[in-house]
């Protein structure tokens, strides 16, 4: 080993400088952490001992935790032999000095100083170019470094596992004070969610009546140790009571279910298993309430009985409600049994699966199996309404009052009206249709026998027309030859002003135009009349009600004249349009006008006929009165009846079938007493809408006949084109010279 040649001298100085120097730095090492031991450690020996290359490492015993740090540069061979102990495969027991460790190799040395038995603690190693190195001196300072800084590391270690545990400590606590808050709250919300479970369980015993219960063996006697809130609710005690005894329960059952309900509740006991069993109990007031018990016994391993938990359920009113339901399905039943009605259930094919006993007279069972149309008599006759019912039944709607012609019980035709609904179970499956049929072959032949009658009043009120267009004839003749010998005179006229020289071709315009206008008038009264005469079915159209009675009275107008009557005519200012069949009232009208004049010729007084409209709130109104000798009041309704009159040449059936013209438009017919004398009809007919008309259009406010009238399609007038102002193709103004009568 090299040793210092004067060790006297001043590097004794230095190296004493270098020990307080260490000294002074391992105090400055106190609480540092590892790595900033290692780094000021190699630092100060590269310093201190001018060396070329410090290498430091520290780690704990059991080598975790190392660290390590390098300062310069050393010979390859030198950090070869580093890094064999650095990697742990030769054991470094003692100082070990490599020769030519400097930087180049040449001069020099190098040092490995274990810190430690067998470095556990790691190891210091240097290398220096200076001559000697190491010297006992380096030696000595590398050692006195080395041991200052393994327990500076210790002691930071031992500092860093205080501060873990310290740390640790506080994370404990700080995640146990954690734990604890976070327990306190789930606590605290388990607490209000029981809370709640057990208001919601209370709540939900109470809706269901739903009482729980348990009985406990104690020392061989069964006593209650739970009787749940609903529970005292069910058997009227007072929860503030306490429990009840096992016998007071026992003694609320009805005496005609105790003995019962003990042997089905001490057999499931001795079979060990539960029991559900249905009985009565008899309150303090004598309120009977039902209650179902539901028991579940629990065993020792050794058979013997511990305790029983169950419940009690308050049916009460689902009994009732049963016991009301079975009498309403009885009544229902017998309701089945003696109507006319049946009651039928097909499946998704439309073939029959039930039929009540009396469908179809008799031989129900028979059609089970088979679809309604398998018996139907007018499938090829009437095949419209059979498609529009299975195309109903394909598109699953429901369907009413379906007739149709089905094989009756003594194979004779069965007409049959039937409705149905189709049937969906839960899932929305079509499971068929479910409805009822009822024989209506009575209601079907009455019909067609009252459709025989109305044709036979259609046909007497034919047959009535054309008598009072007989009564009219004379009447009639004259109101059709007027025009035409008018139309005659004009013609004629024409002629002479053609035959003029010039010719007067304004006076020849205006003639013709009145030809034009009297052959309209004769047109119109020939309509008139082919529309009373004409035999056709009722019509319902809407028509003026003022215009009505206007073409009516030209009809007549030639009657009233020829019998000296007055005619008044007091129209409606506002009318509301009627729907119906304009000739059916027309002929009312008529009747009624007719029978005035003929009740007015026995009388030498005055004749007065007054014909009125009027809106009664949402009827039309039209009145005819005379001044006639009246009829009896004790006879007012009897005028009414078919076959009677008061006249010696009339048969009685004009009344009766206006009456039946004016009940079949849901109207009234009915006759008042005038005074001094004479008798007024009135009928009233509903209105077809609610506005009403401005004005009338075919009365004078004065109640005089206006000339112009409404044409019927089945005359075209001759004016139609006319050019003729028309004020002229209304008549003739003014007769023309030259002409002929």
């Amino acid at each position: 080993m090299p040793v210092d040649p004067e060790p006297n001298g001043p590097e004794l100085s230095k190296v004493l400088r270098d020990l307080v120097a260490l000294s002074a730095a391992s105090s400055l090492w106190v609480g540092r952490e590892s790595q900033a031991i290692a780094t000021e450690l190699a630092d100060l020996l590269a310093t201190l001992l001018n060396l070329d290359f410090a290498f430091v490492r520290l780690c704990d015993s059991d080598g975790n935790g190392a660290v390590e740090v390098s300062r310069g540069t050393a010979a390859p061979t030198f950090v070869e032999r580093l890094q064999h102990y650095r990697v742990g495969a030769g054991r470094l027991s003692r100082a070990e000095v490599v020769a030519g460790a400097g930087d180049g190799g040449q001069r020099g040395g190098g040092l490995v100083l274990p810190l430690g038995v067998n470095a556990e603690f790691g190891l210091v190693a240097a290398a220096s170019t200076r001559p000697h190195f190491p010297s006992e001196i380096d030696q000595l300072l590398l050692s006195v470094a080395a041991g200052h800084g393994a327990t500076a590391f210790k002691m930071a270690r031992v500092v860093e596992a205080n501060q873990r545990a310290v740390a640790a400590l506080a994370t404990s606590e700080r995640e146990l004070r954690q734990a604890h808050d976070e327990l306190e709250a789930k606590v605290a919300e388990r607490t209000a969610e029981l809370r709640r479970s057990d208001a919601y369980l209370a709540e939900a015993h109470r809706l269901s009546h739903t009482g729980t219960w348990a009985v406990k063996n104690l020392n061989g006697e069964l006593a209650v140790v739970h009787w749940s809130e609903e529970s005292y609710r069910i058997y009227g005690l007072d929860p503030r009571q306490g429990l009840p005894s096992r016998a007071w329960v026992w003694h609320q059952a009805h005496p005609d279910d105790r003995d019962r309900l003990y042997a089905e509740t001490e057999e499931a006991q001795r079979q060990k298993k539960d029991f559900e069993v249905e009985f009565r109990i008899l309150l303090r007031d004598g309120t009977i309430k039902y209650v179902e018990a539901i028991g579940h016994h629990v065993f020792s391993p050794r058979g013997e009985l511990l305790e029983i938990l169950g419940t009690h359920v308050d049916v009460t009113e689902r009994k009732r409600a049963q016991e009301a339901l079975q009498e309403s399905e009885a009544k229902f039943r017998d309701y089945a049994e003696s109507a006319s009605d049946w009651f039928w259930e097909i499946g998704p094919d439309y073939k029959c699966t039930l039929l009540t006993q009396n469908a179809f007279g008799s031989n129900a069972a028979d059609r089970i199996g088979t679809a309604c149309w398998d018996h139907s008599l007018d499938l090829e006759t009437e095949p419209e309404k059979w498609r529009l019912l299975r195309a109903t039944l394909e598109s699953r709607k429901p369907f009413r009052d379906f007739v149709y012609c089905s094989v009756g019980s003594t194979d004779s035709p069965m007409y049959v009206k039937t409705s149905g609904k189709p049937v969906f179970d839960v899932n929305g499956e079509f499971r068929g249709y479910r409805g009822t049929g009822t024989d209506v072959t009575a209601i079907r032949r009455a019909q067609e026998e009252h459709e025989r009658l109305r044709q036979l009043e259609s046909d007497l009120a034919h047959v009535n027309r054309l008598s009072m267009m007989g009564v009219l004839a004379a009447s009639l003749a004259h109101e059709v030859k007027q025009p035409i010998a008018t139309a005659r005179n004009n013609a004629r006229a024409a002629l002479n002003f053609l035959a003029k020289r010039p010719p007067d071709l304004g006076e020849v315009r205006e003639a013709l135009g009145c030809i034009v206008g009297d052959a309209d008038r004769a047109g119109d009264i020939i309509d008139r009349i082919r529309a009373h005469i004409k035999k056709a079915p009722p019509r319902k159209d809407r028509f003026d009600l003022n215009e009505a009675v206007t073409e009516v009275v030209e009809l007549a107008r030639s009657a009233i004249t020829r019998h000296g009557v007055s005619l008044r005519l007091q129209p409606a200012e506002e009318l509301s349009a009627i729907q119906g069949d304009r000739v059916q009232l027309q002929q009312v009208i008529l009747n009624l006008i007719l029978n005035a004049i003929e009740a007015m010729s026995s009388v030498d007084g005055p004749r007065e006929l007054l014909i009125s409209t009027e809106q009664r709130e949402t009827n039309g109104l039209v009145s005819v009165g005379d001044s006639g000798p009246g009829i009896d009041p004790e006879k007012l309704e009897r005028v009414f009846q078919a076959f009677y009159t008061t006249k010696s040449s009339g048969v009685g059936i004009g009344l009766s079938i206006c009456r039946s013209i004016i009940d079949a438009h849901g109207g009234r017919l009915w006759i008042e007493a005038n005074t001094p004398r004479g008798a007024t009809f009135h009928f009233a007919v509903p209105s077809a809408a609610s506005e009403l008309r401005s004005s009338p259009q075919s009365l004078h406010h004065t109640g005089e006949l206006r000339e112009d009238s409404v044409p019927t399609a089945a005359h075209q007038p001759a004016s139609a084109g006319n050019t003729r102002p028309p004020h002229l193709a209304r008549g003739p103004r003014r007769r023309h010279r030259g002409r002929t009568s």
